[in-house]
């Protein structure tokens, strides 16, 4: 009896996450859905030897090159690549060739969707499912709420607060070289041209934003840097924000606008990524083109100047959020990824 149960486990298919364990936003995805999808044979692993039979799920296209030549029988492959810039040309054309071998190539968004068909990947492989937030790890913030995070940071009194979350330095030293896919450079060029006229303090977390210290500090522009340890600490820094502006070339996500219409924070984003399917322009956030910090400019100057717009914001951006959080999401992955894998 006991042999015919180690038998039966040692046949049973299981799902195999394959975590790089390094950047921030792929471990919160392998933790939210092992929360979620752990029912249903669901495991996160560091190692891609580690997989045993079912379905192995690599959240990065950078460990393909490692495995092409050396697929197993015993697995049905997936891959994830959200974020497709120029640079990836070599993996898009990798894909390409490998793609008898794969089962399913997942993203976020519809960019990349139209990259990955410009590279003759079969459109039935391509998988679109958005990124998600932990609902729960976020709330919307009170008046009360935001003076008193602004007072905990020093910052003063009267001042307008823009936020910049990410990783924008290349790098992972002081960042001093812009990262330019994701748009320091615009962001930096707005702020300056709004603190002509307004009290612009900038709120960064996130680590190698030397780039963006420095042009804040030479145009007299008041900051506060916060390195976060656990990512999760990131929601009360919301709670201190009037604006939040996402001003990147290339992005998978980002996750940025989930987060402001969480918190109920107004936000402006670049067409980027999952943005443009995500975010209504004008009723629960502000969409603008790739580089246009004139754009940027003006309708953070329409927000700031408007209680109407920024509470219309607010209310809807706090509706639109509820149908991303990974408690749904993860079923999503589940039903359109693995399911039809595993039966």
């Amino acid at each position: 009896m006991i042999s015919r149960v180690a038998t039966f486990l040692s046949r049973k298919k299981h799902i195999f996450f394959v975590s790089d364990n390094a950047n921030w936003v792929l471990d919160e995805i392998s933790r939210s859905l092992q929360t979620y999808l752990s029912p249903y044979g669901f495991k996160v692993i560091y190692n891609h030897s580690k997989a045993g039979r079912g379905v192995i799920h690599f959240s990065s296209i950078y460990s393909l090159p490692e495995i092409a030549n050396n697929f197993s029988r015993k697995l049905k492959y997936g891959f994830t690549f959200f974020h497709v810039a120029e640079a990836h040309n070599q993996y898009l054309e990798q894909l390409s060739d490998c793609q008898s071998e794969i089962s399913f190539i997942h993203t976020s968004n519809l960019i990349a969707k139209e990259r990955f068909l410009d590279h003759n990947i079969s459109e039935d492989k391509i998988k679109i499912i958005p990124i998600g937030i932990e609902l729960s790890d976020f709330s919307a913030a009170t008046k009360l709420d935001k003076n008193e995070m602004k007072r905990k940071l020093g910052i003063p009194k009267g001042s307008i607060v823009i936020g910049s979350f990410q990783k924008d330095g290349s790098g992972w030293g002081e960042g001093m070289e812009a990262k330019l896919i994701k748009g320091p450079d615009v962001f930096c060029n707005a702020v300056e041209k709004l603190s002509t006229d307004l009290p612009i303090f900038v709120l960064l977390t996130g680590p190698s934003r030397g780039y963006v210290k420095d042009r804040l500090g030479k145009a007299g522009i008041p900051y506060k840097h916060i390195f976060l340890e656990n990512p999760k600490e990131i929601f009360q820094y919301y709670r201190a924000l009037d604006l939040y502006i996402v001003s990147s070339r290339v992005e998978g996500g980002p996750r940025a606008p989930l987060e402001c219409m969480a918190c109920g924070v107004p936000f402006i984003s670049t067409k980027v990524g999952q943005t443009p399917s995500v975010v209504t322009h004008g009723e629960d956030g502000y969409l603008v083109e790739v580089g246009n910090d004139e754009a940027i400019t003006f309708y953070a100057r329409e927000i700031l100047r408007s209680k109407k717009i920024q509470s219309k914001l607010r209310s809807r951006g706090l509706e639109t959020v509820k149908k991303f959080d990974y408690k749904d999401i993860s079923m999503e992955y589940h039903k359109h990824l693995y399911q039809p894998l595993l039966t």
